[in-house]
């Protein structure tokens, strides 16, 4: 009788064996493979927003305060181009560029972008005014009610700095960027593109309702479209935006009960 008993530490395994370990090995290794091959397949590709990290670019143009910080720059296109302003970190840039309304300046910051909306993280203490007049700012001109259906983003994260920068693994993020005054965006889907509306108060100011028990799951938004210089806002308040269904899966609401359970899941009044 042939012994099968066998030592890793002996030179050869016996003759009865090795075939069975040889095709048991390579059946496991295939296996792997193909699962590797399987779930790289099935990842959802990133966004393809962009952040400059470590680029600094300077840039000139007009900045508009309200309802959140922006460049209206001209400089080598001949035509407006809007860069929304942010500051480092989770901070939005309002003291920046506070009383400079419609002044020509001139900014240093990293570029942010994605899909065609720009944004700038300014260094701290670079902005300096170009010119001492400033110019008119163009009103709001009232679009139409409209019902949206999409999901309420930071936008510094969202255009290119974190990805994903939407979904619920992004929420925590989110919110505080939101708390620190970054604009908010409601993100939606127009046939197979997607499209990035800032939010903005019934009376054309900054978005200023709470959003931590909004963000980062589906809400349906009920406003008015708002628009200035081609640029689209929706003026809208926190009872016209209401949760989707719950807007969690199991999973995500049993995470979310342990990491926020002072925070309900849909609308809050206060």
């Amino acid at each position: 009788m042939s012994d099968e008993f066998y030592i890793g530490y002996e030179p050869t395994m016996p003759p009865a064996l090795a075939p069975r370990m040889w095709v048991t090995a390579s059946a496991l290794i295939t296996c792997a493979v193909l699962l590797a091959c399987v779930f790289a397949a099935a990842q959802g590709s990133f966004s393809g927003g962009r952040f400059d990290y470590g680029r600094e670019q300077s840039f000139e143009g007009r900045i508009v305060e309200h309802p959140y910080p922006a460049l209206e720059s001209t400089s080598g296109t001949g035509r407006a181009q809007w860069f929304w302003l942010v500051g480092p970190g989770k901070h939005g840039a309002a003291d920046l560029v506070k009383g400079l309304d419609g002044r020509q300046v001139r900014v240093s910051g990293v570029l942010i972008e994605r899909d065609g909306d720009h944004m700038i993280e300014v260094a701290p203490e670079s902005v300096t005014t170009t010119s001492s007049q400033p110019s008119p700012i163009s009103p709001f001109h009232t679009i139409g009610p409209v019902t949206v259906e999409g999901e309420i983003v930071d936008s510094k994260c969202h255009l290119g700095v974190m990805k994903p920068g939407e979904g619920p693994v992004h929420r925590d993020c989110a919110v505080r960027c939101l708390l620190g005054h970054i604009p908010p965006m409601l993100v939606f889907r127009e046939g197979r593109h997607q499209r990035r509306v800032p939010l903005v108060a019934t009376d054309g100011d900054a978005f200023s309702a709470e959003l931590p028990s909004l963000t980062g799951r589906p809400v349906r938004v009920r406003g008015m479209l708002l628009e200035r210089d081609a640029r689209e806002f929706l003026a809208t308040s926190a009872r016209d935006i209401e949760v989707v269904g719950s807007g969690l899966g199991k999973r995500d609401e049993l995470l979310e009960r342990r990491q926020h359970p002072a925070v309900a899941v849909g609308i809050s009044d206060d």
